[in-house]
């Protein structure tokens, strides 16, 4: 009797063993509930690219990463000045590209986004990052391009960082608010940038008249210079804020920063509708105690209506994409964004592979 029921266990023993390792997983995890169940399926679904769609070298799809050409592609890219922010971000750009995409892209400097717009039309770059006032201007052979033809081959691919409008004069001259520039001598930008026509309607909505004033039209470092040594009165540095040059003047001296009322940039934006409402944060430079009203003025990247569709559709989603690392080569690159990608891009026409993209992207 005893050897019936050991054997009668044993059996049953062995057959709880036998349905316990059939049942357990090969890694004894715990089974995942239905919503994990589902996850892990649809991972596993996208890491599989579809077997008839397969994208090739140099192509992308919306979801897939970036996929370098066999071949370098060279190209040529107009930023701005060596000092400045165009430039700046647009090396990073180059980088990025020539990383991800075997692009390369031969930086070059230029004066303004005026010149650069010029190139581009005429074929000398493939790229180019300008003010829209300016591209606008110059497709329609109005303002400083009323006597040219409209450069009409130029498209856009997408907005960028803002410039701030700053205007700063030294405490010691003793301006305080914009009724002191009458009759001083400011420095606007220069001359042959479209940022003079913005510093221009900026001291008309504040009560001041070409004539009211005397112009000079200096660069970003030269205005610095120039407000250190007394040789004007005030200058307007229009650039992504905090400025490298303002930066290195309030170091040294003291400096006010002429501020506008909410209403007046409104205005402001009504005479200038390239650019939008925004202010300076207090504490963006030493001795700015207080928040400063101002017109912020978009930069934004150029091409060419005969450029590459696909190559413009993989320039655009390389910048968003890896936007984050645009922002640590310069601040400034955190605003190539999907968000503001086409904010102010009023009557300029997009390239067929930006568009394309956007689309994609549910932007436009």
């Amino acid at each position: 009797m005893k050897t019936s029921k050991v054997l009668i266990f044993c059996l049953m023993l062995a057959l709880i063993l036998c349905f316990a390792a059939g049942c357990a997983s090969p890694d004894t995890a715990e089974p995942a509930t239905g919503n994990e169940a589902a996850a892990n399926t649809e991972n596993q679904t996208n890491t599989q690219p579809p077997s008839d769609s397969a994208a090739t070298e140099g192509e992308t799809t919306a979801d897939d990463e970036l996929i370098p050409y066999p071949e370098t592609i060279n190209l040529a890219f107009a930023t701005g000045g060596s000092g400045g922010t165009y430039y700046v971000v647009g090396s990073g750009m180059a980088s990025l590209a020539e990383k991800y995409l075997n692009v390369r892209m031969m930086v070059q400097t230029s004066s303004s986004s005026t010149e650069n717009g010029r190139l581009l039309a005429n074929k000398e770059v493939d790229f180019a990052i300008c003010r829209p006032d300016g591209t606008y201007y110059s497709m329609v052979a109005e303002r400083e391009f009323a006597d040219e033809e409209p450069l009409t081959n130029l498209r856009a691919v997408m907005l960028g960082h803002a410039s701030s409008v700053q205007c700063v004069a030294l405490k010691k001259s003793g301006i305080d608010d914009w009724e002191d520039l009458r009759g001083k001598r400011i420095a606007l930008a220069p001359q042959s940038s479209p940022a003079v026509y913005i510093a221009r309607s900026t001291l008309e909505v504040n009560g001041l008249k070409e004539g009211d004033y005397k112009e000079a039209y200096l660069t970003l470092a030269e205005t610095a210079e120039a407000l250190k040594n007394g040789s004007i009165d005030a200058g307007f540095f229009i650039s992504a804020a905090p400025t490298s040059a303002v930066l290195d003047l309030t170091s040294t001296s003291e400096c006010v920063f002429l501020n506008m009322t909410e209403q007046r940039v409104d205005e402001l934006c009504g005479v200038y509708p390239f650019g939008f409402k925004g202010y300076l944060p207090a504490g963006t430079y030493e001795g700015q105690d207080e928040d400063i009203w101002m017109i912020r003025d978009p930069a934004i990247l150029m091409t060419r209506e005969d450029v590459d569709e696909e190559l413009v559709y993989n320039i655009i989603k390389l910048i968003t994409t890896h936007v984050d690392e645009l922002a640590e080569i310069h601040p400034s690159g955190a605003e190539w964004d999907l968000e503001t990608a086409v904010d102010g891009l009023g009557e300029i026409p997009l390239h067929p592979g930006a568009e394309k993209y956007l689309k994609e992207k549910g932007i436009i």
